[in-house]
């Protein structure tokens, strides 16, 4: 009954920790993108391929549009799939632990570490597909896992399942695919040996029917971008050879050491190095390390542009190895490691909720989520003053970047279907007034809106509306207007 209610509390608190300040927490270029696909193809069935125009494949985007029926606000639907994510990725854990190590207890701490977890926190309140490869990853490791302890059809089909919800939402899920052999090597009962062609039948056939689900994405022909897309992030081997190994592999080795450090902290990888030190579980435990350390490496060798992102899936597979520790501990050292280890996260995961642009994680998630110019801090203030304008007439907006730039895709999400605002996009800031946008004035009120480029426009026709600070940083949105009387000499 204790467990029962320990389990109850912990998916309280998980729910009031995700939605806690969620309206403060400010729109990431990302996630406005997401939105705007979402958006498109719930108005649009011809649009619900969109997402492939841009290398992504479309599941986190259809999640997104299914909850646009009963959510009207295009951010707040996808920060909703990546909340239900992160829910079933900590659901996914409790039973992950438990059926390695056959400990309910266990079970429960994993629980407990995953909704401390600053990493896990960042990204299941963003609306970023990682939330939803978590899910699809921890719970392919669980039905991995079931399908060679008790084969069956049933339970192959649902891997099948799994593994396609992750292909469809990331090309990086294939990593599940891959290593899915090594469940035989580390778990297989050499005793039911006899057992093994129906048992490996099963993974291929899981596997079989998770590309053909993945190969719906072939009825685009934007299929191809999804290809174009991985090299923008990863080395190719061949690249790899040209340039040398160390000179990738020990940068980002680094780079990755320390953002993992930075939020398991110091005190989690002890504790792993004590729960390897157990001889009773290894098995269990050098598993669980393979689904670490094999993306790792591979990241550290390959990846041409890393986030933490990256790492969240990934670092997910060694909470169990912790929890069982915890757990099963009765050393005096564990239970202060551990406390260590909970008040850390407790701090930082606190500053993540409450002072997002001071928060004690690495300075390259500050300057993505809070401080640079892919924050969206002043997107609520761009979007009420473009409502209160259109609505005293009509407005044309200018937004610097094209495809994918904040402002664009804010404008587009909130005044696309607006019938007095038009939304026109620069690529770079000219030295002078295109004069397609002259041609707006004077029947209408024409406004720029800048966000990556810091240099104020020096267009002596403009006058700066607002400039909106980015976080503590030294970035800003800057809202200028085009003043009708200084262009009457021109019109």
């Amino acid at each position: 009954m204790k467990q029962f209610l320990l389990f109850g509390g912990i998916i309280v608190v998980y729910i009031t920790s995700r939605i806690l300040y969620l309206k403060d927490l400010p729109v990431f270029v990302d996630e406005a993108i997401y939105a705007r696909w979402a958006q498109a193809g719930y108005f649009d069935a011809g649009a619900r391929l969109v997402s492939l125009a841009d290398g992504k494949p479309p599941l986190f985007a259809w999640l997104s549009s299914l909850l646009l029926q009963f959510i009207a606000n295009p951010v707040a639907a996808v920060r909703l799939v990546s909340i239900m994510s992160g829910f079933l990725t900590m659901i996914g854990l409790f039973f992950l632990t438990r059926e390695l190590y056959r400990s309910t207890s266990a079970g429960l701490v994993s629980m407990i570490l995953f909704l401390l977890f600053p990493l896990s926190l960042l990204y299941t309140r963003f609306g970023l597909m990682d939330s939803l490869v978590a899910a699809c990853g921890i719970w392919s490791i669980y039905f991995q896992i079931r399908l060679v302890r008790n084969p069956s059809l049933g339970t192959a089909l649902v891997l099948a399942l799994v593994w396609g919800a992750g292909l469809l939402t990331k090309t990086s899920a294939s990593i599940y695919l891959c290593l899915s052999p090594f469940t035989f090597f580390l778990l297989y009962k050499h005793e039911k040996l006899a057992g093994l062609e129906k048992t490996v039948g099963y993974f291929i056939l899981a596997a079989l029917l998770a590309c053909m689900y993945y190969s719906v994405i072939l009825l685009s022909p934007d299929a191809s971008y999804i290809h174009d897309k991985n090299t923008l992030f990863l080395y190719s081997f061949t690249d790899v050879m040209k340039q040398g190994f160390f000179p990738v592999f020990i940068p980002n080795t680094i780079l990755l050491t320390r953002w993992l450090f930075s939020y398991a902290s110091v005190f989690f990888i002890i504790l792993l190095t004590f729960s390897l030190l157990n001889k009773k579980h290894l098995k269990e435990n050098l598993y669980l390390c393979v689904w670490f350390i094999v993306p790792f490496i591979g990241f550290a060798v390959f990846g041409k542009s890393l986030s933490t992102r990256y790492l969240y899936p990934v670092v997910l597979p060694l909470i169990p190895v912790a929890s069982y520790c915890i757990a099963r501990g009765k050393n005096k050292y564990i239970s202060v490691l551990s406390a260590l280890m909970i008040l850390q996260y407790v701090y930082v995961s606190g500053s993540i909720v409450y002072d997002l642009p001071h928060a004690k994680i690495p300075s390259e998630d500050l300057f993505q989520y809070a401080n640079g110019w892919p924050s969206g801090y002043g997107v609520k203030e761009m979007v009420t003053f473009f409502s209160e304008n259109a609505d005293k007439g009509a407005i044309t907006i200018v937004a610097e970047g094209t495809f994918g730039s904040l402002p664009k895709t804010i404008a587009e999400l909130y005044f696309f279907q607006h019938p007095n605002v038009e939304i026109l996009s620069l690529d770079t800031i000219p030295s002078e007034i295109p004069g397609y946008i002259r041609d707006r004035l004077p029947s209408r009120r024409v406004y720029l809106v800048t966000n990556v480029d810091q240099q104020k426009i020096s267009w002596p026709e403009v006058v700066l509306e607002k400039e909106l600070r980015k976080g503590d940083g030294e970035y800003y949105l800057r809202i200028y207007k085009l003043e009708i009387e200084d262009m009457t000499g021109i019109q």
